[in-house]
C-alpha cells in the first residue's frame, strides 16, 4: 500500500529563465537553487498511563516507537521521546539518528517504560516543547499518542484538569509563535472525547489519526512525515500465515535510493528472518513484535528488482512486512534569476548525487510532476536530454517571486527565489547629414538605426516647433527632414519601447550657401576687385594738404546718422544712432568716441581708428588707419588718405570678419 501524498499550494506570480541547455555534460551557466529539505526534529509524546494496559496489553505501541527509531532515516534527523501519565516518566531530548548509540538510548529509554497511573496530556504536551531546541533551517513535528482524555482523580501529584488544559493552551500558542505541528493520533478503543486531540493538531497545523490497533501506528508515523522527508513506506504483507517457513517476494522499483529498510512487525514473536537482497544475505535485528533489516547505500544496487523475505511463523500468526526506502540526493532548479523581459529562456530541474555529480536519466525523471500556479500562461515542462526542461519569457520588467513543488511517490521538494526581469533601453543612432538649405530633404526608417535589446516594437515622437531651422515630418517610423536655414540645426526625437523612453538630439549641419558655392563667390570677389582697383586708378587723383594744415578754428555743422546693417548671429539689435556733429566743440573726433557705449562694436570695426575732421564749407574730411573694408559711396577709402565728405553722402565701413556691417550717412541740419 502507497501512502497518500498531500499536495502543497505554491503561489507562483511568474517563472523564471536561465541561459539556454546546450548539451551533456551539464554545463551549470546560471544560479542553482536547491529544493533540499530542513533538517527535522520529532518527539514523540505517548501516554502510558495505566488505560493502556487494556489498550495495548502487549506494549505493542511503544514497540512501534522503537520500530520508527529503527528505520528511521540515517540523515539529518532527531528523535526524542517523552512518556508520561500524571508525572513524566521518561524524556529524552533530540537525539541524531546518524549514529547507532543514539538510537539505542532512545530505545532503551523506550523500555524502561511501563504503563501505570493517570493521564494528564498538558504535562507531557508541555515537556515536550522544552525538549526541542530552537534553530534555524529545522523543522520541528511533536506526535502524541493517547488513549484517552486527561484524568487526574485520584492523583497525587497535586495537578488537576484545569492546570493540565492550560499548559496544552500554552503549548498551542507556542507552538504557533515557533512553528511547531503536533500531530495527534487517537490509540486503541480511545476512552472520552477525541474534540482535544483534533483541536490540538487543527491549531498548531499538524493533522488527527486514528489507530485502533497498535501495529497501525507505524503507518501514522511515518505518514507524519509526508512532507519533511524523502520516502516510500510500501506494504507488502498483511497476511495470517500458517505454522512454518514463509517465503514473501518484494517487488523493488525505486533508483537511486541510499537506504532501504525492511520491517517485520507482528503481534507474536517473529520466528527466524533472513533478507535476501541480490546476492546478498541482510542482517536481521529482531524485538518482541518487529524486526528490522537495514540496506546501506553501499550496497544498493538499481539492478535488482526483487526482494526476499524468509521467516518462520506459528500457525495464523500475522505478519505485516513493509518495505522502507528512503533517498537523499540534491535536487536543483537552474535558472537565471536576472533576466531581459519578452526573452524566452530555458530552465532545468535535476538531481544531485552525494558526490555533487548530475544525475541524466529521461526514464527518472519521467516519474516526477512538477507544480506551478498563478500563471496566466501555462509553461509545462518536459524530459529532454536526460532532465525536466521548461521554457518561460516575461512581458514585463520587475520583480517576480517563483515558488514550485517538485515530487513524486517518495516525496516533494519545493523551490522559492525572486527573478529580477530587466528591461533595455532602445538604442541607435542616425548617420551624419549634411545638406543647404537649397538641397532635397531627406528621409530616414528610424527602425533601421534603432534597435531593442528585448525585441520591443519602438514608437517615435518629436515636435515640429523643436526643429528650429529644419523641418521634420515624422509619420509613425519614417522621418523625413529638410533645411530651412544655415548652421548647426537640432531637435529631439524620442524613442520609446513601451517601458523605457530616450531623447536622441538630432543634428543637421546645413552649410552656408557660400561655403558650398565657394567657386562661384570667388568669381564674383574676382570681378569686384577688378572693379575696385579699376575705379582706384581711373578716378582723379587730388593731393590733399596734410592734416596738420587743417585749422583748429573749423567747426563741424549737420549730423550723423548710422546704422548697424549686419550683426553676429545672436548679437542683441542696435537701433538707428543719431550724433549731433555740430554739438562738437572740438575740430577732430574718432568714431570710437562717438560709440563709446558700445565698446565691442569699437573694438571688431576699429573704430578708434577712424576719424572725422571739420572742414570748410560745411564738410568734412574722412581719414582712417584701420584695417577694415571701408567705401565713401562708390570708392574706396584707402587708409591714411584723406576724402572730403560732403552733405548726403554715404561712408560703409565692414568688419574684417564680416560679422558686421555699418552706414554712415552725413546729414545738413540747421544749427
Amino acid at each position: 500500500m502507497y501512502k497518500t501524498k498531500k499536495l502543497l499550494t505554491i503561489l507562483l506570480t511568474a517563472i523564471f529563465c536561465m541561459s539556454i541547455f546546450v548539451c551533456l555534460p551539464f554545463q551549470v551557466s546560471a544560479e542553482e537553487i536547491s529544493g533540499q529539505m530542513k533538517g527535522l526534529d520529532i518527539t514523540f509524546v505517548v501516554d502510558v498511563s495505566g488505560s493502556m494496559k487494556s489498550n495495548d496489553p502487549n506494549g505493542t505501541a511503544l514497540e512501534m516507537v522503537k520500530a520508527f527509531v529503527d528505520t528511521i532515516h540515517t540523515g539529518d534527523i532527531r528523535v526524542g521521546f517523552v512518556a508520561y501519565n500524571d508525572k513524566i516518566v521518561e524524556s529524552v531530548s533530540p537525539l541524531s539518528m546518524s549514529e547507532q548509540i543514539n538510537r539505542d538510548i532512545l530505545k532503551a529509554s523506550i523500555d524502561g517504560v511501563a504503563y501505570s497511573g493517570n493521564t494528564d496530556i498538558g504535562l507531557g504536551l508541555s515537556e515536550a516543547f522544552k525538549q526541542m531546541q530552537t534553530e534555524e533551517e529545522r523543522n520541528r513535528i511533536i506526535v502524541l499518542i493517547s488513549d484517552g482524555e486527561t484524568d487526574l482523580k485520584g492523583s497525587a501529584t497535586g495537578r488537576n484538569e484545569e492546570m493540565s488544559s492550560q499548559d496544552v493552551y500554552d503549548t498551542i500558542e507556542r507552538c504557533q509563535e515557533e512553528d511547531v505541528l503536533i500531530y495527534t493520533a487517537a490509540f486503541g478503543k480511545y476512552d472520552g472525547s477525541k474534540e482535544l486531540l483534533r483541536q490540538i493538531a487543527e491549531e498548531t497545523g499538524g493533522e488527527t489519526y486514528t489507530a485502533g490497533n497498535p501495529e497501525l501506528l507505524i503507518e501514522v508515523m511515518y505518514g507524519i512525515l509526508d512532507n519533511n522527508l524523502s520516502y516510500k513506506i510500501q506494504q507488502y504483507s498483511a497476511g495470517n500465515y500458517a505454522s512454518g517457513s514463509q517465503e514473501i517476494r518484494c517487488i523493488l522499483n525505486d533508483s537511486y535510493l541510499d537506504e532501504i529498510n525492511v520491517l517485520l512487525i507482528s503481534p507474536k514473536q517473529l520466528g527466524n528472518t533472513e533478507i535476501i537482497y541480490g546476492d546478498n544475505q541482510i542482517a536481521v535485528a529482531a524485538m518482541s513484535c518487529y524486526a528490522v533489516g537495514k540496506i546501506s547505500q553501499d550496497y544498493i544496487d538499481d539492478a535488482v528488482n526483487e526482494l526476499i523475505v524468509h521467516t518462520e511463523t506459528a500457525n495464523r500468526q500475522q505478519v505485516l512486512v513493509y518495505i522502507i526506502g528512503y533517498r537523499n540526493l540534491e535536487p536543483v532548479l537552474n535558472l537565471d534569476t536576472d533576466m531581459s523581459r519578452n526573452q524566452s529562456a530555458a530552465y532545468q530541474l535535476y538531481f544531485k548525487d552525494s558526490a555533487g555529480t548530475i544525475i541524466v536519466d529521461n526514464a527518472f525523471y519521467q516519474q516526477f510532476q512538477w507544480i506551478e500556479t498563478a500563471n496566466k500562461a501555462y509553461y509545462p515542462v518536459e524530459v529532454k536530454d536526460g532532465y525536466l526542461q521548461g521554457e518561460v519569457k516575461f512581458e514585463s520588467s520587475g520583480t517576480y517571486h517563483f515558488a514550485g513543488e517538485l515530487l513524486d511517490e517518495l516525496g516533494s521538494y519545493a523551490f522559492s527565489t525572486y527573478i529580477e526581469v530587466r528591461n533595455h533601453a532602445p538604442s541607435g543612432s542616425l548617420p551624419e547629414w549634411e545638406t543647404t538649405v537649397l538641397s532635397k530633404g531627406i528621409t530616414w526608417n528610424l527602425d533601421d538605426y534603432f534597435t531593442d535589446a528585448d525585441g520591443d516594437i519602438l514608437h517615435y515622437t518629436t515636435s515640429s516647433d523643436q526643429a528650429g531651422g529644419l523641418t521634420v515630418d515624422l509619420n509613425e517610423n519614417e522621418i523625413t527632414i529638410s533645411a530651412q536655414k544655415a548652421g548647426i540645426q537640432t531637435f529631439l526625437l524620442s524613442v520609446s519601447d513601451g517601458e523605457e523612453e530616450i531623447a536622441y538630439t538630432v543634428s543637421v549641419k546645413v552649410v552656408p550657401l557660400w561655403q558650398k558655392f565657394w567657386w562661384l563667390i570667388l568669381i564674383a570677389v574676382s570681378v569686384i576687385i577688378f572693379l575696385i582697383v579699376w575705379i582706384i586708378t581711373h578716378r582723379p587723383k587730388t593731393e590733399p594738404a596734410s592734416i596738420k594744415e587743417i585749422k583748429s578754428s573749423n567747426q563741424f555743422s549737420g549730423r550723423l546718422d548710422l546704422y548697424f546693417t549686419m550683426l553676429p548671429e545672436g548679437a542683441e539689435e542696435i537701433p538707428p544712432l543719431v550724433f549731433g556733429l555740430y554739438k562738437l566743440k572740438e575740430s577732430k573726433v574718432s568714431l570710437g568716441e562717438l560709440l563709446i557705449d558700445y565698446p565691442q562694436e569699437v573694438e571688431r570695426l576699429e573704430l578708434d581708428k577712424i576719424y572725422l575732421i571739420a572742414d570748410e564749407d560745411r564738410k568734412l574730411i574722412f581719414y582712417h588707419m584701420a584695417s577694415n573694408s571701408i567705401m565713401i559711396g562708390n570708392s574706396i577709402a584707402c587708409r591714411q588718405m584723406r576724402y572730403t565728405v560732403s552733405f548726403g553722402d554715404v561712408i560703409y565701413i565692414a568688419s574684417a570678419d564680416n560679422e558686421y556691417d555699418m552706414e554712415l550717412h552725413y546729414i545738413a541740419m540747421n544749427n
